[in-house]
């Protein structure tokens, strides 16, 4: 070991090579690993911003499913039941909805 750390003689144009070679396969491979995660992340956060805007379109009421006349039955432990019609808010396609108490018209 201590021959080849005193020794005067540089690498050989093949060691050079080969380590310039190591170097670039490395960087390709790091450059693929940033691309797909910059990738997923995009995917990723375009999942989110359409999540939040269905859950922000139902919490505020915006989409009205007029399609579904629904009622919300509760009932206590004493088996008194209690109907309430309700609207129907949000996007029916990916059963995101929220409930809200439907207005009745007229008097």
């Amino acid at each position: 070991m201590k021959n080849i750390l005193k020794s005067k003689k540089g690498e050989s144009i093949v060691e050079l090579l080969v380590a310039i070679l190591i170097m670039g396969m490395s960087a390709m491979l790091m450059g693929g690993l940033i691309t797909t995660s910059i990738k997923l992340n995009t995917q990723a956060e375009n999942g989110d911003v359409a999540l939040y805007t269905e859950i922000n379109a139902a919490e505020t009421k915006s989409i009205i499913l007029d399609s579904q006349e629904t009622t919300i039955t509760i009932t206590t432990e004493d088996n008194v039941s209690i109907s309430i019609p309700v609207a129907v808010y949000g996007k029916e396609e990916d059963a995101l909805v929220a409930f809200g108490k439907k207005e009745v018209s007229g008097g």
